[in-house]
């Protein structure tokens, strides 16, 4: 099994691992800062993108492996087992909360007489079986579905912003609201996090500049973050600041609102717009348990992948059950993912590439080869 994905996979793997939140981003945005949602997440996309181009380059540092393979040289092999371990337990905890989110909005928005524990038995055996295959048909799989996603989502953003009203999208910066731009940025962090499974991605396919696949992630974080800003600014366009806060939804329901003139046969873009999300999220989840199962597959080398991947898949489930049983977990969950996706996403990272720079200076070669 070949480990090589393209700029044009990476970029679409990082798409639809971010964009799992797309669902509830209008709603935290609004909330917290108002209109000046898009100077948040515009700060936001720059300094992710940033920490992104700061994974690739630690690849790039140790070609052709992953984080396991290279951190013991970096933080001895026990710091090593420990951080592969909290990787494990983040990527699984992601992903149990993505079920959880989605389970949420199937069942109250779609399917409210379909039992909540019945849709992660749908979803989970597809999920372990795309997990299974690897990166290199994942990174296809997001390629397919990530420029489907695209297409649609920026032809649903237009016909919302033009059913919507630009006035109330301004002030473009309101001076009453900046006070609480920290707390926008600390909320908006939680929709970025994901671009830990860049540390699962041994090394992108050569290019002649061997700064391009840190370019291609820091670009890729760029246009997320671009596209962030329209799905915030059209929702709050066409429902308003108001009517956002009060839904935890916002987004579906400033979608199903709008009816284009024109385009009955469209009508109900609401059910348009969960398709395309549906698909995002599917990769979206794959990449997040591909990721466990990766870094599992190091750990428990005896085991066999399948085994190991049907495994990681019944854990999700469980702690989804747990999840669903806690109460108002859905605001419990961004807040933890924040605060793990902090040291996971920028702060781990940082350190280790500081290591490595220091340790390469300092006349130590960092190992290439597995």
């Amino acid at each position: 099994m070949t480990n090589t994905i393209t700029n044009r996979q990476l970029f679409f793997m990082l798409l639809l691992t971010l964009t799992g939140g797309t669902v509830s981003i209008a709603k935290t945005m609004a909330a917290t800062v108002g209109t000046n949602a898009w100077l948040v997440l515009t700060a936001t996309s720059l300094l992710i993108g940033l920490a992104a181009a700061m994974i690739v380059s630690l690849n790039a540092m140790h070609e052709g492996q992953m984080l396991f393979d290279y951190a013991p040289s970096l933080v001895t092999r026990p710091g090593a087992y420990i951080l592969i371990l909290y990787y494990i337990a983040y990527f699984l905890f992601i992903l149990s909360g993505l079920l959880y989110d989605l389970t949420r909005i199937l069942h109250y928005d779609f399917f409210p007489k379909t039992p909540q524990w019945t849709f992660p038995l749908a979803g989970l055996p597809v999920f372990c079986y795309v997990a299974y295959k690897g990166i290199t048909n994942l990174g296809r799989l997001a390629e397919c579905v990530g420029i489907v996603f695209i297409s649609l989502g920026l032809l649903v953003h237009l016909l919302m912003a033009i059913e919507g009203r630009v006035s109330r999208i301004l002030p473009l910066i309101d001076p009453d609201r900046l006070s609480g731009f920290f707390s926008g940025f600390k909320s908006a962090l939680f929709s970025f996090f994901g671009i830990e499974m860049l540390l699962v991605i041994p090394f992108v396919k050569k290019n002649k500049n061997s700064r391009k696949p840190a370019k291609a992630a820091f670009l890729s974080l760029l246009a997320i973050g671009a596209f962030y800003i329209i799905v915030v600014e059209t929702s709050i366009m066409k429902i308003g600041i108001d009517d956002i806060v009060n839904h935890y939804d916002a987004l579906v329901v400033a979608i199903r609102d709008t009816s284009p003139k024109g385009l009955e046969i469209i009508s109900r873009l609401d059910i348009f717009y969960l398709t395309m999300g549906l698909s995002g999220l599917f990769v979206s989840m794959s990449i997040a348990l591909m990721a466990a199962v990766e870094y599992l597959c190091r750990l428990f080398k005896n085991l066999s992948r399948l085994l190991i991947t049907v495994c990681a898949g019944a854990f999700c489930y469980v702690l989804f059950l747990v999840f669903s049983g806690i109460p108002n977990f859905f605001e419990i969950y961004p807040e933890i993912g924040t605060y793990l996706g902090l040291f996971g996403g920028i702060l781990a990272p940082c350190v280790l590439l500081l290591i490595a720079r220091a340790k390469k200076r300092g006349g130590k070669a960092v190992p290439h080869g597995s």
